[in-house]
């Protein structure tokens, strides 16, 4: 019989007023059960102050060392980007209305390995605003470091607007 995978929450922040990060730190390696922690999920759900991107960062990286292959489709176009060598993925690429309900997930495989690059899976969507869309990403963190902490904003200098949820969750 396979190994059942159990996914244990490690934070959540629901904002109160507007910020403009979220940082989940010393992301453990093992579950309260001690069973090692393979991959990790963010998810989110709010609004942002501003039409801007969703962005994060691992380990507080800030060298070029993100990749993100992007595809979007909202009610006139449908578009595949790539964004190579940056210091962040692009969580979100669709710069949608600052009034619209995004919610998503992200996917971290094998966060804790110490022998590879870690790739990342997004899904997205924007809802509530005249031009809603649907996104998904693939990433790839050029760094085999395991990943202790996950930095999610909104990029140049925009805010989450209050209320908006995010989570981590890791899978054992």
């Amino acid at each position: 019989m396979p190994a059942v995978e159990a996914m244990t929450a490690l934070g959540s922040s629901r904002l109160s007023a507007n910020a403009s990060s979220v940082t989940f730190s010393n992301i453990p390696s093992t579950d309260a059960n001690g069973s090692a922690i393979t991959d990790l999920y963010v998810s989110f759900s709010g609004t942002f102050t501003t039409s801007r991107y969703l962005a994060i960062q691992f380990n507080s990286d800030t060298g070029s060392n993100y990749n993100t292959q992007a595809y979007y489709a909202n009610t006139t176009a449908d578009v595949a980007g790539q964004v190579s060598n940056f210091t962040y993925f692009f969580a979100s690429y669709y710069g949608s209305q600052s009034n619209a309900i995004r919610s998503g997930l992200i996917h971290i495989m094998d966060a804790k390995a110490t022998d590879k690059h870690k790739n990342v899976l997004m899904r997205h969507n924007a809802t509530g605003d005249s031009n809603a869309a649907v996104e998904m990403m693939a990433g790839r963190w050029a760094n085999n470091n395991p990943i202790t902490s996950i930095k999610v904003y909104v990029d140049s200098g925009a805010d989450f607007a209050s209320d908006t949820i995010i989570s981590l969750y890791g899978v054992a």
